[in-house]
């Protein structure tokens, strides 16, 4: 593959490896992590190529007019990414069109050193089921002179745009989305499909950047965990209920656990237009949410951020004594620290990596750790025998 700006940008660290190669250098990763006989041949993608249905880019100046793209490898300058060999074709192409139009319109480009201009990001998300698309435009100031004008115009150019949102961030943050939005087109959200059930995607909702190694992760981490229809489950880090929704029809119960109040309400929708009886979702700590309500579980599942889990937490998860725990990860430098507290008490079954980012040293691992049962049962015997 031939980049014009690889080495500029930040994205890609990989593209010039062979797809090969680039499996073989993950596959080491995972084998000096974990236990070389636990670790699976890693699941490779069939087209690494325009892979990423979720797109953020920044709005820059140049010589040249306004411009999008990524900023640069171990730098904060900004390199033009609307060709990008891993985004969506379509997504390109919006990126291009949306530049043009901020350039007729001259439109002013958000400055963070003085902390001034209307344009500062946008983030596109891609459905997988039809292509459709939602707009997030990240403005900087609330006055938004011909927006009306632009996004009509932006609708007629490409009419697979299902919702335009225009989020407002006024912090100086590197963090992209604020948490005001106002929805100018369409429904706000956007509905898309994973293995048959429908799930809807907000602004800030979590959804995987590639969905159909998305589908591969979901249903190799559940076949791993090999279920039985009489047991329950907890979802510890749920978001909008991707996991627990499609874990459903494998067991008796899923209880999903979320922080974020707006990704528990997606999850109910989620519920609802799948018509599931057996998912619970409850918002708050995993640490508070378990002794509240007494839950009980046979089997734990987790996909945490790439900051991982903590000491703190994964104490608690070993305090609980859960048969079997399935802990997904898109870092396995992060997992590996996390499963460290669990080692008197749990061993890995087995370690499965799935490639969800080519061109990339991006890795999601599955790892499922089962209780030691010798540790189990002698603590047992220890205890009839006083």
């Amino acid at each position: 593959m031939q980049c014009r700006v690889y080495r500029r940008c930040g994205g890609c660290s990989m593209l010039e490896q062979p797809y090969a190669n680039q499996i073989r250098w993950k596959q080491a990763v995972l084998e000096r992590l974990f236990p070389k006989e636990t670790v699976l041949p890693m699941l490779k993608d069939k087209n690494p190529d325009h892979y990423r249905h979720k797109i953020y880019a920044t709005f820059g100046k140049n010589a040249q007019g306004i411009f999008l793209g990524l900023y640069g490898y171990h730098n904060h300058r900004l390199v033009n990414s609307m060709d990008c060999l891993i985004q969506h074709k379509k997504g390109n192409e919006i990126l291009r069109t949306l530049c043009e139009l901020a350039n007729d319109f001259h439109l002013s480009v958000y400055q963070e050193d003085r902390r001034k201009g209307l344009l500062r990001h946008v983030y596109l998300r891609i459905s997988s089921k039809d292509e459709k698309v939602m707009m997030v435009l990240v403005l900087g100031e609330k006055k938004f002179p011909g927006s009306k004008k632009l996004v009509k115009i932006l609708l007629e150019k490409h009419p697979e745009i299902e919702t335009v949102i225009l989020n407002y961030n006024f912090r100086k943050t590197s963090i992209v989305l604020g948490e005001q939005e106002r929805v100018v087109y369409g429904k706000g959200y956007l509905m898309d499909k994973i293995d048959g059930l429908s799930f809807r995607i907000s602004s800030h909702s979590f959804y995987q950047v590639n969905p159909k190694q998305a589908y591969r992760l979901y249903q190799r981490a559940i076949e791993l965990a090999n279920l039985k229809k009489e047991m329950k489950v907890v979802d510890a880090c749920s978001g909008t209920g991707t996991i627990s929704l499609l874990l459903a029809r494998h067991v008796q119960s899923v209880i999903g656990i979320e922080l974020n109040p707006q990704a528990v309400f997606d999850a109910n929708e989620n519920k609802k237009v799948n018509q599931i009886q057996n998912v619970q979702f409850l918002q708050g700590r995993v640490e508070e949410v378990i002794p509240r309500y007494r839950i009980q579980a046979d089997v734990l599942f987790l996909d945490p951020p790439r900051s991982g889990m903590g000491p703190c937490f994964m104490t608690y998860l070993d305090q609980l004594k859960i048969p079997k725990i399935v802990y997904i990860s898109c870092d396995p430098n992060t997992q590996a620290r996390d499963i460290q507290i669990l080692k008197s008490h749990y061993s890995i079954t087995v370690s499965q990596g799935v490639d969800m980012f080519p061109q990339t040293k991006n890795i999601e691992n599955i790892l499922v750790l089962e209780r030691k049962r010798n540790e189990e049962s002698r603590k047992s015997l220890i205890s009839r025998i006083k």
